[in-house]
């Protein structure tokens, strides 16, 4: 007979740093059973700042890429904090993150009525 799904939803400020992570570890593994399901979300403030990428790179801002900059930097140094300290380092010189230039990936848009509500 198979035991029944037990599910788990993290997200936000449950994964706001390595430490609440691992405490996500724990919960998960003192769960009884065999049959887990995990849905993960972002982690604290992402959406809001992938939602102020994508304004500023609709805009035509130059500062997007600054703000990118700043969600990479943040998410290579949370990924490094729960590495094991050995492997530290390694992990930023792997991770390529490819840029974009907003004028040439979103060309400008014909007009329409919706456009301002996109």
């Amino acid at each position: 007979m198979s035991s029944r799904w037990v599910v788990h939803k993290f997200g936000g400020t449950s994964l706001a740093d390595a430490e609440r992570y691992r405490r996500v570890v724990t919960i998960l593994r003192a769960e009884e059973g065999e049959r887990k399901a995990v849905v993960v979300s972002t982690m604290s403030k992402v959406t809001d700042a992938l939602v102020e990428l994508i304004e500023l790179a609709k805009w035509r801002s130059e500062s997007y890429l600054a703000c990118l900059d700043v969600l990479t930097a943040r998410h290579v140094w949370k990924t490094e904090a729960l590495l094991l300290p050995r492997l530290r380092g390694q992990h930023a010189t792997k991770l390529d993150v490819g840029r974009f230039d907003a004028n040439r990936t979103f060309p400008p848009l014909p007009s329409h009525p919706l456009n301002g509500l996109l």
